[in-house]
């Protein structure tokens, strides 16, 4: 049985790259500014107030990333190969269903890769566990009680 549709031939089989640039271009990924050190209010931190104590987050942060070496790249990178790989596995299967292996494949590693992308960039854009362990210990040496971060 053929179907038929209302649209133009151009239109009816198209590789979804356009369709990907303006998600990216709706939905930036944005580093968190924000993110940091939750602080207990001990009497430390309410002797010297939160001023001081957001001056002495910046120090230990500061101190942290010349001492902290990481590889944010490399995050994005190996993310987004998963993601690639894993989408054109998905997409391979779906495309061999419909007769169509290649495409279905090309769109799902181009579908993973993107979503790789934008999981890693998110990932890459929080700091490491050793990194938070630095400012921890930084504050706590410091007269603070860090108790997590958000």
């Amino acid at each position: 049985m053929k179907r038929s549709s209302s649209l133009p031939a151009e239109e009816k089989v198209h590789f979804p790259i356009p369709a990907i640039q303006e998600f990216c271009r709706r939905y930036p990924v944005r580093e968190r500014s924000a993110f940091g050190p939750v602080l207990y209010p001990n009497s430390y931190l309410k002797q010297v107030g939160e001023p001081q104590a957001q001056a002495d987050i910046a120090e230990c942060m500061t101190q942290a990333k010349t001492y902290v070496k990481s590889n944010p790249e490399a995050k994005v990178a190996g993310s987004t190969a998963v993601g690639a790989g894993a989408g054109a596995a998905v997409g391979g299967a779906m495309g061999s269903i419909t007769g169509h292996l290649g495409t279905g494949a090309a769109i799902g590693a181009v579908g993973g890769a993107v979503a790789g992308v934008i999981r890693g960039t998110s990932r890459a854009s929080q700091p490491s566990p050793v990194f938070k362990d630095f400012v921890n210990r930084c504050l706590r040496e410091k007269g603070y009680e860090p108790i997590g971060w958000e």
